[in-house]
């Protein structure tokens, strides 16, 4: 009776019904508790906040996910401390080698309210959260390989102040991650372009090239110089993943300064070392030029003969890296194919 009497509350969603299911919080049966907290954060009324912060500390991991995901609904930065040593204190509820998914979704629904309300202060205890998912798994695998990237998702909310911690996730292996902090980047837009173009000169490939395509995501023309210069990049898959991004920007936003890229993409089709990816070379030249003729209303042929080409600039072997050497032409490509036989 009084699991339904509180639900029937919530449901109502009504100020007047806060008093009873705050009484409801003290109620001996978890579910009436937990049906509570969700009731409370339907209704939204800030005089729930110290009760709901009071239920972070239940001993039912039900309960105090659903206080979580109530403050995250109303908001109220005064709980952000709260929720900040809410999440420090669920270690202590999960078992250090196989913690249960109940205590995993606490952690989640804990971390998401920390975005919603959350600001710069919050950001310690996000990145601690991140680099504890190992320990926890607050980047877990759940429902077929979808992957939960609350921590990610929640830097992304607080917005600029999370921009230096977005930058260090771009270094992630997994690449839901780094994807992810690539989407929160380019949803925090123009405030991330400084950090974002400091970071296509970092010492990790795997950062040029996210850098890269989060800022061709973001697509605002003045970064248009220095992602052509990623074409010369020493690592190939730098290389190929901004001739991509390239293509996709030519397509959304075409701009005359990615003309650049012309006479470099000509060449990287014939370098040794990114043979792999000439189709997606290709792809890129012949939207990149098909887009900037459209501007000028100047035609410019799809396909340029390589002949026509000679006197361009070719990048160097110290530029394109030492995994391969630049071929020139359809006969330079035989005759150093006939040379390693």
């Amino acid at each position: 009776m009084r699991l339904i009497a509180a639900r029937n509350l919530g449901e109502i969603g009504d100020s007047s019904s806060v008093p009873a299911l705050i009484q409801f919080l003290k109620d001996q049966d978890s579910s009436t508790r937990a049906v509570a907290t969700e009731g409370l954060g339907k209704i939204g009324d800030l005089s729930a906040v110290p009760a709901l912060v009071e239920a972070l500390k239940d001993e039912d991991s039900r309960v105090r996910g659903s206080a979580a995901i109530s403050l995250g609904k109303i908001g109220d930065a005064s709980a952000l401390p709260a929720l900040i040593q809410a999440l420090k204190d669920e270690n202590t509820f999960v078992d250090e080698y196989k913690p249960s998914l109940l205590q995993r979704r606490v952690r989640k629904n804990i971390i998401e309210a920390v975005g919603k309300v959350g600001d710069a202060s919050a950001l310690p205890a996000l990145i601690q959260a991140f680099d504890e998912r190992k320990d926890f798994t607050v980047v877990e695998i759940l429902n077929n390989e979808k992957r939960d990237l609350t921590v990610v998702e929640a830097l992304g909310k607080i917005g600029t102040p999370a921009i230096p911690a977005l930058i260090q996730v771009l270094k992630d292996e997994d690449y839901h991650v780094y994807q992810g902090a690539i989407n929160a980047l380019c949803d925090i837009g123009t405030p991330a372009i400084p950090a974002l173009t400091q970071a296509l000169k970092s010492e990790d490939f795997g950062v040029r090239a996210n850098a890269a395509e989060a800022l061709g995501k973001i697509g605002d023309t003045s970064t248009f110089p220095a992602l052509i210069q990623k074409l010369m990049d020493e690592n190939s898959y730098v290389r190929w993943m901004t001739a991509k991004t390239l293509n996709q920007v030519a397509i959304k936003q075409p701009s005359l300064s990615l003309r650049e890229a012309i006479p470099i993409l000509r060449r990287l089709r014939w370098n040794f070392a990114d043979r792999k990816n000439w189709v997606d070379y290709q792809k890129a030249l012949e939207q990149i030029e098909k887009a900037t003729a459209s501007l000028k209303n100047v035609p410019i042929a799809v396909t340029t003969p390589i002949a026509s080409a000679q006197s361009l600039p070719v990048p160097s072997e110290s530029t394109l890296g030492r995994e391969g050497i630049v071929v020139q032409t359809r006969k330079g490509l035989l005759q150093h194919l006939l040379r390693r036989r």
